[in-house]
C-alpha cells in the first residue's frame, strides 16, 4: 500500500498547483522561482525527491528539482529503482 502521509507536511500545500507544474505562461514574471523557493524549506524535500524519480514523474518541480535537474540528480547519485520497489499511483 503506497504510503502519502508525508505530503500533509509539505510546504507546498494550499499553494497554486500551477507553480510547480509550469502552466503559467512565461513572461516577465516568472513564477518558477516561489516553487523552488517553497521546496528550499520543506520538511519533506527529499521524500518529494524520492517520490518523483520513484514514479518516474517527468513534468513538475518536486523536491526542488525540475524533470532535468532529478535525471542529473538520479545519474550522479546512482540512484536505482528496482521493480519491486517502485510504487504505482
Amino acid at each position: 500500500m503506497l504510503d502519502l502521509n508525508w505530503m500533509d507536511n509539505a510546504a507546498c500545500i494550499g499553494k497554486d498547483t500551477n507553480l510547480f507544474f509550469g502552466t503559467e505562461p512565461r513572461g516577465a514574471q516568472d513564477t518558477r522561482h516561489v516553487a523552488f523557493a517553497t521546496c528550499d524549506g520543506c520538511p519533506v524535500k527529499q521524500q518529494c525527491l524520492m517520490f518523483a524519480l520513484n514514479h518516474y514523474i517527468p513534468y513538475g518541480i518536486f523536491g526542488g528539482m525540475n524533470n532535468r535537474q532529478r535525471l542529473a540528480y538520479k545519474r550522479k547519485n546512482k540512484i536505482k529503482i528496482k521493480e519491486h520497489d517502485r510504487e504505482y499511483v
